[in-house]
């Protein structure tokens, strides 16, 4: 199917290095599978519930977009909206990927990833998981993100 061929090019390419120029026009291609496989999650029926949710975890391992700055803005923006809905297939199983999945936002906070909407929201749900959840979920994160979510929250907060 045109779903499982789009899963193939996003998994082929996350798995390359990003130093040579063809692995970048991958990345890029990439991106724009991912675009493609959300758009086919929310607005098609997909069949079984497996294949759906073999597409949904192809999505969510395939961000953050690495290239293409479009397809990045329009991903994280709905990753964001997803997330704040708190969809089942992107949250998983008692919220399992939501601390990743909140590394993938405060990476792309004020980038040219994400337009200035999704970054105010980006901050915005920040303040809204508040400082206890926060605590317990940027215990995985790197120091460079701790630094961002923290400068989100006080953005988002001033």
């Amino acid at each position: 199917s045109a779903a499982e061929r789009l899963a193939g090019v996003v998994t082929d390419a996350r798995e390359r290095s990003k130093k040579k120029k063809s692995d970048k026009l991958a990345q890029a291609a990439a991106d724009n599978a991912i675009s493609a496989i959300i758009q086919i999650l929310l607005n098609h029926n997909v069949g079984d519930a497996a294949a759906a949710g073999q597409l949904w975890n192809v999505w969510l391992s395939g961000l953050p977009c690495q290239a293409d700055e479009e397809e990045g803005a329009r991903n994280h923006k709905l990753l964001l909206k997803l997330l704040v809905e708190e969809r089942r297939e992107v949250i998983g199983e008692g919220g399992a990927n939501v601390p990743r999945l909140l590394g993938i936002l405060v990476d792309v906070y004020k980038t040219d990833m994400a337009d200035e909407e999704t970054s105010n929201g980006i901050g915005q749900l920040v303040v809204r998981l508040g400082e206890e959840r926060l605590k317990q979920m940027a215990g995985s994160f790197s120091e460079k993100q701790q630094k961002k979510l923290m400068r989100a929250a006080r953005e988002a907060s001033s």
